[in-house]
């Protein structure tokens, strides 16, 4: 008897198989292309809002460097805006230029963040701005949404993207070389044209500006009236020393609580050389950074601590029989240092917050 062995090797089981590998095969790279195409497109989207927020970094930060100028008392959140605008409009997105963005004025604090005009602020606020850029609805400026370049892989064709930027102005805590005018301020005197309520200079009901006033020695004005020319941290009491510290201002960095040496002095040539310099219309001479110092006694020649930096307009000086520097409290002047400080009208350049 002869029997026939049965084989599983069949042709038709082999093609089955043949068949079944292939649709694996198939859908493997199905999946395969569909994580390609996800890959490519996301690291598409991160480029495309890098680019973006570069933008927005770099709009907010034109802008912020306008919120104070001399020219104003209070924050110009118009002329901010408006330089922001134009920074937007000089940058680009993915090979298209930029033509719009948010641009939303306030103030900021460690505390709640950026908060959107109106509102009032307190001595911790910071004037702020901030600056949106969007490729949003197809249609809109700024090119429209993203392409994905395998949308069909993930059921859209565009995808939105934006980025956003904050950026402040604070008040400096400590100063770096060359920022300060050698002219110390007494708390009281300061404190006779500073609007602490609102940090803004106190203005003369009748010309509505800043008040005029003179700062002059301890031997002809008294009190609340009087101030003093510093040498720093260097003790030199001498006319060559202080009209070089008026060309090239403090040779040191110079904080908060650090103490400045005050120099007794009315030589005629320095007030007559202070004059020449802000009469020759350089404006790093004519709106300058005072420190502020915590005594009111400017007479001794003794080393006494700083409290603030404040910025003042010199108008003229006298070196005559009067002897004073005819100055204005203002905003607007903008040093190299570090924050820290209260605002007395003097700020850093901007920063980015968030």
């Amino acid at each position: 008897m002869s029997v026939t062995a049965s084989r599983s090797g069949a042709p038709g089981n082999r093609s089955r198989q043949r068949g079944a590998v292939a649709i694996m095969v198939a859908f493997f790279l199905l999946m395969i292309l569909g994580f390609a195409a996800l890959a490519v497109d996301s690291f598409h989207l991160f480029m495309v809002r890098n680019e973006l927020q570069n933008d927005a970094d770099a709009a907010v930060l034109a802008g912020a460097g306008y919120l104070f100028t001399p020219a104003s008392s209070t924050p110009d959140f118009p002329a901010a805006e408006a330089k922001a605008a134009l920074a937007i409009r000089l940058n680009r997105s993915f090979r298209g230029t930029l033509t719009e963005g948010d641009i939303t004025s306030g103030y900021w604090n460690v505390t709640d963040g950026f908060q959107p005009l109106p509102m009032t602020p307190t001595a911790d606020d910071a004037a702020a701005l901030r600056v949106t850029v969007r490729r949003g609805a197809e249609g809109a400026g700024n090119s429209g949404p993203v392409e994905l370049i395998f949308g069909d892989f993930v059921g859209t064709d565009v995808l939105p993207v934006s980025a956003s930027a904050t950026a402040v102005v604070v008040p400096p805590g400590v100063v770096y070389p060359g920022g300060l005018f050698p002219i110390a301020l007494t708390r009281c005197l300061f404190q006779n044209f500073w609007d602490y309520a609102n940090n803004n200079p106190k203005l003369d009901p009748v010309t509505g500006d800043p008040y005029i006033f003179r700062i002059g020695s301890a031997y002809h004005y008294a009190g609340c009236s009087a101030g003093q020319w510093t040498s720093f941290k260097l003790d030199r009491n001498d006319t060559p020393t202080i009209r070089d510290l008026i060309t090239n201002g403090n040779p040191d960095s110079l904080a908060i609580s650090d103490p400045t040496w005050l120099e007794p002095g009315v030589k005629t040539t320095i007030y007559g050389y202070t004059n020449d310099c802000s009469a020759a219309g350089d404006r790093s001479c004519e709106f300058v950074t005072m420190p502020v110092i915590i005594t009111d006694d400017v007479e001794t020649h003794s080393s006494t601590p700083v409290v603030a930096f404040a910025c003042v307009r010199i108008l003229r000086a006298e070196g005559g029989s009067d002897k004073f520097v005819e100055v204005q409290m203002i905003m607007g002047c903008h040093i190299d240092g570090s924050g820290g400080g209260p605002y007395y009208g003097t700020t850093l350049p901007p920063k980015l917050v968030q």
